[in-house]
C-alpha cells in the first residue's frame, strides 16, 4: 500500500482494495473525466430565494437522479462565504444506480443488525462516497426504478459533514507498536492461562498472511482526522484477536451483528479498546480493534489503529 503522503488526482480509490467493498463507489475527485458521477454544477445563491434551505441530498423526479450539495463558499445571501469540502456518504437500498454513460453501478449487500434476536435484515444496497467541493452540486446517479415504483418509495440514507482532514498525515506516534498477527510462520502464542505450562499449543492460524484491504489515508473511510492511520486486514472467522501490548481493556462492544458499508452501520461495529500500560513519552496510548461479525463468507476484519485518537476503527466492508 502507498505511503500516507501520496495522493491521486484520478477517480481511482486511493489505498483501498475495491474488491473488498462490492457495492461501494468512491469519487474523491468527482470532476475527473473518468469518474462514474453524472456531473457537477456550480452553486449560484442568486438563483434561489432568500432564506431557502438547500438540502444535503436532493432527488429529482424528472430524471430520478440523486444529487449531493455543498453551498459553503457561495458568498452572498444563501452561501456562508467560507468554502469547505463536504464528505458525503449516500446509501441507496434495493434499486439499481446508473452512473455516467449508462454505467450500472455494482450492488452489494448489508445487514443492519437491529432486527429480531439481533440478527438484522440483509438487503441489497449501493453506497456512494463523494467529496463535494465548495459551491458545488454533484449529480451522483440516476435510479432505475422498477416498473410501477415511485421515487418516494426508495429508501436512502445519508451522512454529509464538513471534511475534517488530518492536520499532519505524515506524523509519527511517539509510541511504536508491533501489531501482532497470529499466522503460520510468525510468532507463536500460548493460549493456556498457566504461563509455566508451555505445551506448544498455540493460537497461530494456518494463514500465511493477511490481506490489507485499506491502508493509511484510504479513500473508503481512512481519509479523515480520527482514523487516518488505521489499517484494515481481511481475516477468516475465528482468527485470534491479539493485544498490541500489556494494558487494560477499557471498552468492549460486542452486541452488534453488522455487515456491509451502509451509512447506518458506520462506526457501529463491534470493537475492543485497550489502554496500554507503558508509554515512553507524553502520548495517547490507546489502541482500538474493530471486529466484524460473520457474513456469508465467514470473514472478519481486524483494524490496527495507528492514529493517536482514543477510538476504535471501522471494519472492512463485507458482502463479498
Amino acid at each position: 500500500f502507498l505511503p500516507s503522503s501520496s495522493s491521486s488526482s484520478s477517480s481511482s480509490p486511493y489505498n483501498f482494495l475495491p474488491s473488498a467493498g462490492p457495492g461501494c463507489h468512491i469519487a474523491r475527485n468527482p470532476r475527473s473525466s473518468d469518474s462514474w458521477v453524472l456531473g457537477c454544477e456550480t452553486y449560484d445563491p442568486s438563483e434561489y430565494d432568500p432564506g431557502v434551505d438547500v438540502p444535503d441530498v436532493c432527488l429529482d423526479p424528472d430524471d430520478n437522479s440523486v444529487t449531493v450539495t455543498n453551498v459553503s463558499g457561495g458568498g452572498g445571501e444563501g452561501g456562508d462565504g467560507d468554502g469547505v469540502e463536504r464528505v458525503c456518504y449516500v446509501t441507496v437500498y434495493d434499486v439499481q444506480c446508473v452512473g455516467r454513460g449508462g454505467r450500472r453501478l455494482e450492488i452489494g449487500r448489508t445487514t443492519s443488525g437491529d432486527g429480531e434476536d439481533g440478527e438484522g435484515e440483509e438487503r441489497r444496497c449501493t453506497t456512494l462516497i463523494v467529496a463535494c467541493p465548495p459551491s458545488t452540486f454533484v449529480r451522483l446517479c440516476a435510479l432505475d426504478l422498477p416498473e410501477g415504483a415511485s421515487l418516494a418509495e426508495v429508501r436512502i440514507e445519508s451522512d454529509v459533514s464538513p471534511s475534517d482532514p488530518h492536520p499532519d498525515p505524515d506524523d509519527e506516534h511517539p509510541l511504536g507498536l508491533a501489531f501482532p498477527l497470529a499466522c503460520r510462520g510468525g510468532a507463536e502464542y500460548d493460549h493456556d492461562d498457566d504461563d509455566d505450562d508451555d505445551d506448544g499449543d498455540d493460537i497461530a492460524t494456518e494463514e500465511e498472511s493477511y490481506l490489507c484491504t485499506q491502508g493509511e489515508g484510504g479513500h473508503l473511510t481512512h481519509f479523515l482526522r480520527g482514523n487516518y492511520h488505521a489499517i484494515d486486514f481481511r481475516c477468516t472467522e475465528g482468527t485470534p484477536v491479539l493485544a498490541a501490548g500489556d494494558g487494560t481493556v477499557v471498552e468492549v462492544r460486542d452486541s452488534r451483528r453488522l455487515t456491509g458499508v451502509a451509512v447506518g452501520n458506520l462506526y457501529e461495529w463491534n470493537s475492543v479498546m485497550i489502554e496500554l500500560d507503558h508509554c515512553d513519552r507524553d502520548c495517547d496510548s490507546s489502541v482500538g480493534v474493530a471486529i466484524e461479525d460473520e457474513d456469508e463468507d465467514e470473514e472478519e476484519n481486524n483494524d490496527d489503529d495507528g492514529d493517536d485518537d482514543d477510538e476504535g476503527e471501522e471494519n472492512e466492508p463485507s458482502g463479498r
